[in-house]
């Protein structure tokens, strides 16, 4: 029976189970903020989706030391996004809550990708597939939006999001993210004003999340920047092949649909080597390392991030390229 459900307290109370469930060499993290607006679903069915899409990232890492992380959050869903997204069934624009569970595992082939929720498909010997019909099934049940990224040997980040029925939506923000003029409890709101930045200019900006994209251009423009966004790598190499030398600096999510970050950044520098790029992910700093080995990036954004270390890395970064 649909019933309001608060989607981090259910992980909450799914941890245990997931511990016992999984070896002992994964790094299981959680992401969990408090006071996320419900919506109305079965919460025996949402426990079973966490646990097998936890199991299946659990053994995309094959034994091996690595790391699994459970994440919920505020989501607002635009018509643009439901296009990119990979199952939207039944799915309007609007708010929802977003439970994303994202490994370092071996990652899925692009070329079985869109076959992984087949109920007679399995890609063996990743443990993908286990559960995932049931999955999708669960989703649809509850009009909900499914994401995937992934990139072999990386790993996979998939993106749950349930949609908040009008009645049960509040008009406060949830603290999924930071939200424009939203600072955290250690920060002052003038924190970003200590710091002194390089001179200002134009900063274009890549990520599929609205929210994030929103919080971005808030702490770049109160430092004086112009910014551009773009929804996926694919417009952000588009929008900056347009005039290379227009950018002081570019922030990609590493996560995106069409085009990720690494292959964004790649187009990029192909086009303008000296050009400073940020890399913005969710996965700890030695994955991007290892990534990035061959042609690093300026530098490391991990998310989710406080407002006064943006604005810190962006001043650092190019006052080093000014110096």
């Amino acid at each position: 029976m649909a019933r309001p459900v608060d989607l981090s307290r259910i992980v909450r109370e799914t941890e245990p189970l997931l511990r016992a469930g999984i070896s002992k060499e994964v790094d299981l993290q959680f992401d969990l903020p408090e006071n996320l607006q419900k919506f109305y679903g079965d919460a025996s069915q949402i426990h079973q989706l966490i646990v097998n899409l936890v199991t299946n990232a659990a053994e995309a890492l094959e034994g091996k030391p690595g790391k699994v992380r459970i994440r919920t959050y505020p989501f607002t869903v635009t018509p643009d996004y439901l296009e990119q997204v990979f199952f939207r069934e039944n799915a309007e624009p609007g708010p929802y809550v977003g439970l994303e569970i994202s490994d370092t595992g071996c990652g899925i082939p692009p070329d079985q990708i869109h076959r992984i929720f087949d109920p007679f498909f399995s890609t063996r010997f990743s443990g993908r597939g286990l559960g995932l019909p049931v999955v999708l099934g669960i989703v649809r049940g509850h009009k909900g939006i499914i994401h995937l990224y992934s990139e072999p040997g990386i790993g996979t980040t998939f993106k749950i999001l349930f949609p908040v029925a009008a009645d049960l939506q509040e008009t406060a923000a949830a603290p999924g993210y930071l939200t424009p003029n939203q600072t955290h409890e250690d920060e002052s709101p003038d924190a970003e004003e200590t710091t002194e930045h390089p001179e200002p200019g134009q900063i274009l900006i890549a990520d599929d999340e609205t929210p994030v994209r929103q919080v971005m251009r808030e702490v770049i423009e109160r430092a004086g920047f112009t910014v551009t966004e773009a929804q996926d790598g694919e417009e952000a190499v588009s929008i900056f092949r347009q005039d290379p030398r227009r950018w002081r600096a570019v922030i990609l999510d590493l996560t995106m649909p069409r085009m990720n970050g690494r292959e964004a950044f790649d187009k990029i520098r192909d086009i303008r080597e000296d050009v400073p790029v940020i890399i913005a992910s969710g996965f700890a700093a030695q994955d991007i390392d290892l990534q990035f080995r061959d042609r690093p990036p300026s530098a490391f954004l991990q998310k989710p991030f406080r407002t006064r270390d943006l604005s810190a890395l962006i001043s650092r970064v190019l006052s080093s390229q000014d110096a």
